[in-house]
C-alpha cells in the first residue's frame, strides 16, 4: 500500500474517526477523552478500539468489529470514486508451482522469492501509481508487519531499499533502507516511543484488503461474514479482473492493481534474478482472473408500507 506523505495524516485520522460507530466525526484512543462519552459506554468503545484481522473475523465477531470492517472497505471505494487520493494499493500473487521450487531449497526459495517480488512491487506500484504525474519519485520509509522469519532474514531487513538505489532507478529512490516491522495491533503503541499506532492501522487495512481479494478469488471461506464484507470490494474486483465496465472502472484502475505471475509456461530460478526482469511487465504477469467466490446478496429485508 501506498500512501502519500501529504495524505498521511488525513488518512490516519479518518480510519481512527471510523471506528466510532455513533456520529464517526471523532474518535478517541482513550474512553475518558471520547467527545461523546455521555451517550458511549466504556465496553463499547473498547471494542472500538479492536485490531481489524481478517482472519480472526468471522460471524461470531462483535458488531464494533464488524461494523469497523465495512466502514474501512466502504472507505476503499470512496477513495477511488471520488479520487481522494488518499492511498493506493498493487497486490501481486506469485503462483509457486509454476516456478520449479524444488530448485530453490524450498525453505530459502520462499524467502528469496517474497524478498525478490516485494522490491518489484514497490518499483512497480510506485511507476504505476506516480510516474505520470512526479519526475521523481522517493520512498521515505517502508513498513512491514511483523514476522520473524523476515526480521531475521539476512538480507530481507535492509536490502529492498538498498538495491533500489543501488540499481540508480531514474526516478524511485528509497531514503530509509531499513524496514520497519510493526505490530499491526495499534494498542501496543500506546505507551511506546516512537509510537506507531497509526501505521499500525494501516497493516491493518491493508490485511483487510488482501483478506477479502484473496476471499472473492479463491473463495477460500465459507463463513457467511467474510462473504458479505468481501462483496464490498466485489465492483472493483469485477473491473480489475474480469474486465467488467462500469461507471468507476477508471477510477479503481487509478488506484489499485492486481496482477498474477507467471503469465505462461514455467519459471526457472536464473530469471527471477535478472535484472529488471519482474519490473518489465509485458508478458511477465497476467491480470484476468475468474473469481470464485459465489455472488451474495446483502442483507435486506422486503417490507409494505401504510399510510
Amino acid at each position: 500500500m501506498f500512501v502519500p506523505l501529504d495524505k498521511k495524516e488525513e488518512l490516519s485520522k479518518k480510519l481512527k474517526n471510523l471506528r466510532c460507530q455513533g456520529r464517526r466525526l471523532s474518535f478517541s484512543w482513550d474512553f475518558s477523552n471520547c467527545p461523546y462519552c455521555g451517550n458511549c459506554k466504556e465496553e463499547y468503545h473498547t471494542l472500538n478500539n479492536s485490531e481489524i484481522h481478517f482472519r480472526n473475523i468471522d460471524s461470531s465477531k462483535s458488531k464494533a468489529v464488524k461494523d469497523i470492517s465495512k466502514s474501512w472497505l466502504e472507505f476503499l471505494l470512496n477513495n477511488c470514486k471520488r479520487n481522494k487520493k488518499l492511498f493506493y494499493f498493487k497486490i501481486d500473487y506469485i503462483e509457486l508451482n509454476k516456478m520449479n521450487m524444488e530448485h530453490f531449497g524450498f525453505e530459502q526459495a520462499v524467502e528469496s522469492v517474497y524478498n525478490r517480488f516485494f522490491r518489484s512491487n514497490i518499483l512497480g506500484g510506485s511507476k504505476y501509481f506516480f510516474n505520470r504525474n512526479y519526475n521523481k519519485i522517493v520512498i521515505n520509509n517502508i513498513y512491514h508487519d511483523r514476522s520473524d522469519s523476515k526480521e531475521n532474514h539476512e538480507y530481507f531487513p535492509w536490502h529492498t531499499g538498498y538495491k533500489i538505489n543501488a540499481d540508480h532507478h531514474k526516478k524511485v529512490s528509497v531514503s530509509n533502507k531499513d524496514i520497519f516491522f510493526l505490530d499491526s495491533d495499534h494498542k501496543y503503541y500506546f505507551d511506546k516511543k516512537p509510537d506507531f499506532r497509526y501505521e499500525s492501522q494501516f497493516i491493518q487495512l491493508i490485511d483487510l484488503i488482501l483478506g477479502t481479494v484473496r476471499q472473492n478469488i479463491y473463495y477460500s471461506s465459507k463463513d457467511s461474514f467474510k462473504n458479505e464484507i468481501s462483496m464490498i470490494i466485489r465492483p472493483l474486483l469485477k473491473s480489475l479482473l474480469e474486465n467488467e465496465k462500469n461507471s468507476y472502472s477508471h477510477r479503481y484502475r487509478r488506484y489499485s492493481s492486481i496482477s498474477f505471475f507467471p503469465k505462461t509456461s514455467e519459471m526457472d530460478k536464473e530469471k527471477l534474478f535478472i535484472e529488471n526482469y519482474l519490473e518489465d511487465t509485458r508478458g511477465r504477469y497476467y491480470d484476468s482472473k475468474k473469481i470464485q467466490m459465489p455472488e451474495f446478496a446483502v442483507k435486506q429485508t422486503r417490507l409494505d408500507y401504510f399510510n
